[in-house]
């Protein structure tokens, strides 16, 4: 028998993790990206945080044997890394909106990084998607060759 590697267990513990930190911290997370600038609030932030890592987990649990464990490992850090650094960017910042005074920090600070983290939070989807399709199909394969 294989041993799994319980990526379901990180988006469980991560989930919780900053829906504590958003409902602990009552600290508005913001989010600016080129032009746009939206603002959370926290019991928002944390239901939703909540909520999307939670769905994952509960997916990654029920067909996560059938999974390839380097592209598990792969969506969730390409997953999780925006919003952590959104969350980190927001404690050092102290103050929604603020951004360094240096014309070429402000320009990655407030156009490439979040077009960034956007293509890698996207690409984690679409990862997401490939591999529970693949799970399922798998999952079903293995049923129907038992019986």
């Amino acid at each position: 028998m294989r041993k799994t590697n319980r990526i379901s267990y990180l988006y469980f513990i991560t989930g919780i993790a900053i829906s504590l930190y958003s409902f602990i911290s009552e600290k508005v997370q913001t989010l600016n990206i080129h032009d746009t600038y939206f603002v959370f609030p926290p019991k928002d932030f944390g239901v939703l945080a909540f909520a999307l890592f939670g769905c994952i987990g509960l997916v990654y649990s029920v067909i996560e044997k059938e999974m390839h464990s380097t592209l598990k490992t792969l969506q969730f850090f390409s997953f999780t890394i925006p919003f952590v650094f959104y969350m980190l960017c927001d404690l050092i910042n102290h103050n929604p909106g603020y951004y360094f005074t240096h014309q070429v920090v402000f320009k990655w600070e407030a156009i490439y990084i979040p077009r960034i983290l956007f293509t890698f939070y996207l690409a984690s989807i679409l990862l997401f998607i490939y591999l529970t399709i693949v799970g399922i199909y798998k999952n079903f394969k293995s049923i129907s060759a038992g019986t």
